[in-house]
């Protein structure tokens, strides 16, 4: 038998002599290392030349010598491994080591307690050594543990259980597990536990039913491998951080049924290719990954029929995908924001009507008349999106539907009188007809909406006095925003206005449409009657409930169109702005104590500003510019906190109440020639919005576009600034840096 060179040891001092000029080995260390290589042997013969031979032998207490050694790297060493090898790591429990690499030795068994004590343990790969059974229960107190590998062993219990012995501490502090290419079985265990996880590897087990959003939502996740788990019947990726091309092996797990990796930075094309062995699909969503090119031939047949579609905020245009034309099992379909620009074809809502339930086209660049077609649909209501297109055309296709929840058609080109058959439209939450070219009166079946809970039709061509079905209308206790600003609406302001109830009291449950992912009530599920939906919904935790509610709406906000993205339901907004309304304002609007903006500016309103508006403890902005309104400020406007206060052109007079908080508006009383008392002039910090021009807008004006028509502001001092120094170095640099120009410029100094 013959020595070998022990392999290398990486020695990590923790502390280093700040004189010495190079690292030197004590003399215990060096024994140490000396005796450690006594211990260990190659395997064969003495005339067997291979420098890679494997080891046999123990690893040597005198290794205990070597007082600030952290990292030891033993891995693919011992071909002939026994328990009493690794049974000599019980020898450093009191050690500083933080990584041991002892992967590669076959040593079939359970793992025995041996580093249960090594409190600074953070790396540990135990790959490929024949570990059988569970995960050891000691591994979750390894405060420090940070990277776990334990692929290719014989790992044969249930996911979840092998998990469970990972609790705390180790569980905030894993970054890194690797169970691949073990016998692991059962579902995809509950894995939001572990906080901290980029890497997660379970590749080549025997995992079976579904994965959730609940199970896997792990912020800091960039690496995930599931593939060779030919029994996954679901992949739900959704609210993580994966990143790059989406692993081929995704495509090939054949009893795929779901397959939903939304809301993640994949990039890259998918073709036809990549799906192609997915025949039981049902489920895809790939929404929200901003570059992923879905690219289909436009021939290609799939194997499989969805239900269920998500495609938003991919790249899917500038053409509709005629392999759509192939799916007619479709209920739920979001092609939002996907590039798509051509004519919206016939065929594509006459595919879908019959079991649709959602649809979301918004944000394209979608032309030409949208197709009169009946749908019937399978859930107690439809919600529609196709907000922000260029279709065009009447819409009686509405009073077509059995019950709506949703109607989103703003921003198009549509057309014509609102059909008056909205009486039986019970459930419906979301309204809006915003910016389109309508025309005629409000309906008078708006009365039967009692569950509505916006209603957005400004910038249209209606006409007429407010309707009386609108103090019906507001019996409702659900309305958040009434808008319905710059049409042609005439007649006063009914005096039911009091009844806006959700103005009076800020919900916050039972609001399925506004508010952003919102839970569906589990009772909702068996209404559907769709034993296929209620399986998967029951599964994951998903999708319906997004089916019944609206992610974002356009509206109003202090003079400016915004997208109001989250928690639209504590919002509360009145918006008749810009009609031809006349009368007072009705002074029971001061119950409405929640009531965020309240903007009546451009009209022909008369009288005085109701006397208790200083009851509006939410209010953010009131508008009331551009009217005839007369008397004094309320005073008990200086107890709210507004943003915003626009009470410009509106024939004011007598004093500014001596209020600091209502003195620091500097624009907000322009136009008001009898209003005596100007007001100081500074502002309130931080809060530019307050101190806009009335010249610029209707409503509550854009102080940007006031301040763009100064000449003397903060560009003017730049570009000042910036000449200045040009010109001064362009003359001293010339007199500094030229000799012949610096003499002369000093003789005509000398003569001076």
């Amino acid at each position: 038998m013959k020595f070998i060179q022990l392999p290398p040891l990486l020695l990590v001092l923790s502390e280093m002599h700040s004189g010495a000029s190079k690292i030197r080995c004590l003399q215990s260390e060096r024994q140490g290392l000396l005796k450690s290589k006594d211990e260990l042997i190659d395997a064969y013969d003495d005339d067997d030349d291979d420098i890679y031979a494997p080891l046999k032998g123990m690893i040597s207490t005198s290794l205990l010598e070597l007082q600030h050694l952290q990292y030891l790297d033993l891995s693919n060493l011992f071909k002939f491994s026994t328990l009493a090898l690794i049974y000599c790591f019980s020898n450093f429990s009191n050690t500083g080591f933080t990584t041991i690499y002892f992967g590669g030795n076959r040593m079939p068994g359970p793992l025995p307690n041996v580093f249960a004590s090594m409190t600074s343990l953070a790396r540990l790969p135990l790959n490929a050594i024949g570990l059988e059974g569970a995960i050891p229960n000691y591994f979750g107190n390894m405060s420090s543990l940070i990277y776990l590998h334990l692929s290719e062993n014989s790992l044969t219990r249930d996911l979840f259980e092998l998990t469970m012995n990972l609790s705390r501490p180790v569980q905030g502090k894993l970054q890194y597990l690797n169970l691949g290419n073990n016998g692991i079985s059962g579902s995809f265990s509950n894995m939001s536990r572990f906080s901290s996880p980029w890497g997660l590897f379970l590749s080549e087990n025997q995992l079976n039913r579904s994965t959730s959003e609940g199970y896997l939502k792990l912020p800091h996740l960039t690496e995930l491998d599931l593939s060779s788990n030919e029994l996954i019947e679901s992949l739900f990726l959704g609210n993580n951080k994966l990143n790059g091309t989406l692993p081929e092996s995704y495509g090939r797990l054949s009893k795929l049924r779901a397959f939903l990796i939304g809301s993640h930075f994949f990039k890259g094309i998918i073709t036809e290719d990549f799906i192609s062995d997915l025949s039981q699909l049902s489920y895809l969503h790939l929404s929200l990954n901003l570059s992923i090119i879905v690219k289909f031939n436009p021939h290609w047949v799939p194997p499989f029929q969805l239900t269920y579609l998500r495609l938003g905020h991919c790249i899917l245009g500038p053409h509709f995908s005629l392999w759509l034309k192939t799916q007619r099992q479709l209920w739920f379909v979001d092609i939002s924001s996907a590039g798509i620009s051509n004519n919206l074809p016939t065929w594509f809502v006459g595919n879908l009507a019959s079991d649709l339930v959602y649809l979301d086209v918004s944000d394209n660049h979608i032309t030409g008349v949208f197709p009169d077609s009946s749908f019937s649909t399978i859930g107690p209501s439809l919600s529609i999106d196709i907000s922000r297109n260029h279709i065009s055309g009447s819409i009686t296709v509405l009073c077509h539907v059995r019950e709506w929840n949703l109607i989103d058609l703003s921003n198009n080109h549509f057309f014509g009188h609102i059909p008056d058959c909205f009486s039986h439209f019970e459930r419906l939450r979301y309204l809006n007809l915003a910016n389109n070219n309508f025309s005629g009166k409000i309906p008078l079946s708006f009365s039967s909406l009692s569950a509505l809970s916006l209603l957005h039709l400004c910038n249209n061509s209606f006409s007429g006095e407010l309707p009386i079905s609108m103090a019906n209308l507001t019996d409702s206790i659900m309305i958040d925003i009434l808008n319905l600003s710059s049409n042609k609406i005439y007649g006063v302001i009914p005096n039911c206005i009091r009844k806006y109830l959700s103005m009076t009291k800020k919900k916050i449950e039972n609001i399925l449409v506004i508010a952003n992912y919102t839970t569906l009530p589990e009772n909702m599920l068996h209404i559907l009657g769709m034993p296929e939906v209620i399986d998967y919904t029951a599964s994951y935790g998903y999708p319906l409930d997004e089916i019944y509610q609206l992610q974002s709406a356009y509206f109003m906000w202090k003079g400016k169109e915004v997208k109001y993205v989250s928690n639209l339901c504590l919002v509360q907004i009145i918006d008749l702005s810009n009609n031809n309304l006349v009368g007072q304002i009705p002074s029971n609007i001061t119950k409405l104590v929640d009531l965020d903006g309240l903007n009546f500016s451009t009209n022909n309103l008369s009288g005085p500003i109701p006397r208790n508006i200083g009851n509006l403890k939410s209010l953010d902005f009131p508008d009331f510019s551009r009217n005839h309104l007369f008397d004094t400020i309320p005073a008990g406007l200086g107890k709210l906190t507004l943003r915003v206060l626009n009470f410009s052109y509106i024939n004011l007079s007598s004093k500014i109440p001596p209020i600091p908080q209502l003195q620091t508006y500097e624009l907000a009383y322009i136009g008001n020639l009898d209003l005596r008392e100007r007001p100081l002039n500074k502002f309130i910090p931080g809060d530019e919005s307050s101190h806009q021009d009335p010249n610029s807008g209707n409503n509550a004006m854009n102080n940007e576009e006031f301040e763009e028509d100064k000449f003397v502001n903060g560009e003017f001092y730049i570009a000042f600034g910036v000449g200045f120094l040009v010109g001064f170095w362009e003359i001293f640099g010339t007199i500094l840096l030229n000799k012949a120009t610096r003499h002369a410029f000093f003789m005509v100094l000398k003569k001076c």
